[in-house]
């Protein structure tokens, strides 16, 4: 091709691109851009910090759920009852010395969590037709 074919050809991607509409924005687009100048401007709370919350940190300080529960004589007795139909906890009260993690007090299997806290076991058995653990997290949302 010659240069002036070359020229021809480029003035005429030239003007059809001049000629192409510009991109249209689209009625859902404008929408989002309407609501987004519409939020509230979030500004952090002074001395916040950046980091989330543990599990340990965020947890509540209301009333102590282990105190509720053991008021609750026929409860504590059937986790104590449990403990033998639990296939875990059944080891652990047949051979305590085996299970250092463990420690027997009272007929009650307690172990430590995470934060060095001494907390009760809970076998997986039914008490009044429910689960032990559903009771012991419904309560916990009551207190």
């Amino acid at each position: 091709m010659t240069y002036p074919h070359i020229a021809e050809l480029r003035v005429g991607i030239i003007q059809r691109s001049a000629q192409l509409p510009k991109d249209v924005q689209e009625s859902r687009d404008q929408e989002a851009s309407e609501m987004a100048s519409h939020l509230p401007l979030v500004t952090p709370t002074p001395g916040a910090k950046d980091e989330d919350p543990t599990i340990a940190e965020s947890r509540t300080n209301g009333p102590p759920l282990k105190a509720h529960l053991e008021q609750d004589t026929p409860f504590l007795a059937t986790v104590q009852k449990g403990y033998g139909e639990d296939p875990l906890f059944r080891k652990v009260v047949e051979s305590p010395m085996e299970f250092s993690t463990f420690i027997i007090r009272d007929k009650t299997i307690y172990t430590k969590n995470r934060q060095n806290e001494e907390v009760i076991c809970i076998p997986r058995v039914l008490y009044r037709h429910r689960m032990m653990t559903e009771i012991i997290i419904d309560r916990g949302h009551m207190t």
